[in-house]
């Protein structure tokens, strides 16, 4: 996202109490400024990549 232009951060959870595996994926949450939502979104969604709002 970054190298895309967007203020990008990565939120990083680990839940040691309710450990759910997911195979060899992993969930990884990226916050961007409210006001590039949608281009964020878009750039997710054309490498092939689920964006939730």
């Amino acid at each position: 996202m970054r190298g895309a232009g967007f203020e990008a951060h990565v939120l990083s959870q680990k839940d040691s109490t309710n450990v759910v595996t997911f195979g060899g994926l992993s969930v990884v949450r990226v916050l961007v400024p409210a006001f590039q939502h949608g281009e964020a979104a878009a750039l997710l969604q054309a490498e092939g990549l689920q964006a939730s709002s």
